[in-house]
């Protein structure tokens, strides 16, 4: 019998439980490391405002804020995703199985984009 079949038996209910209480855990945590490396860089970007040598420190603001957006938006936005995610695995949404597969395929796809572009630069470094 399934895990999930109401009539198997409690270890393996227990067991399946169990493994969602990890797959929050891991989520809860890449979650808030991704929320602490986007404030982060977001204070460090802040942090070069009053060192810019043209313009006063207010004409400057915006160039800053547009530098720290940039660089710190996406660990933001990926650190509430998976927390948002987190919470889908800890109450059992209907939709959390779905929004977990989908998240977890573009992931896929950009870190195979990513190695694919690695290994190029390893080939051209190779051939130089």
């Amino acid at each position: 019998m399934p895990a999930s079949c109401p009539t198997a038996p409690r270890a393996a209910r227990r067991t399946r439980n169990e493994l969602l209480v990890q797959w929050l855990a891991v989520h809860t945590i890449f979650g808030f490391a991704l929320l602490a490396v986007g404030g982060w860089w977001a204070f460090a970007t802040l942090q070069i405002l009053p060192h810019m040598s043209t313009g006063s420190t207010l004409t400057n603001l915006a160039i800053v804020v547009m530098l720290a957006q940039t660089f710190s938006a996406p660990f933001i936005a990926l650190g509430a995703w998976m927390l948002a995610l987190g919470r889908a695995v800890r109450r059992g949404d209907r939709g959390g199985r779905l929004r977990l597969l989908r998240t977890h395929i573009v992931l896929l796809v950009l870190s195979l984009a990513a190695m694919a572009v690695g290994i190029a630069d390893l080939w051209a470094a190779d051939y130089d």
